[in-house]
């Protein structure tokens, strides 16, 4: 699906059940300097278990002529790495990824309250 600047939307959320659409996603959303949050439920690959984790998008690794579908999300200190279905190197195999676009400067006076 097309996604273009206007169908981004503070206080939205989008979710995918395909990586790579997910990570095209986010990389559009980023151009345009949106601040964004993920949800991610899936696999962890050493324990084989059900996982949801949520944090701030960290990094994104998109190289679809290698293969490589990755997204980083900081949990809070600890950053995990994300790939699709049946995904062996990183540490969660992702069934759904829900991004929240988040508004930055909402997000920046909550963290620097002392400014408001």
């Amino acid at each position: 699906s097309l996604v273009i600047r206007r169908n981004i939307n503070v206080g939205d959320k989008y979710t995918f059940v395909n990586i790579g659409t997910a990570l095209d996603f986010i990389q559009h959303a980023k151009k345009y300097k949106y601040e964004l949050l993920a949800k991610v439920r899936g696999l962890d690959n050493i324990t084989k278990r059900q996982v949801i984790l949520e944090g701030s998008i960290y990094d994104v690794i998109l190289k679809p002529h290698k293969g490589i579908f990755s997204l980083l999300i900081d949990t809070g200190g600890i950053i995990y790495t994300i790939g699709g279905y049946r995904a062996f190197i990183e540490d969660i195999s992702a069934q759904e990824v829900t991004i929240e676009v988040t508004d930055p400067i909402q997000d920046y006076l909550s963290k620097n309250s002392n400014l408001q």
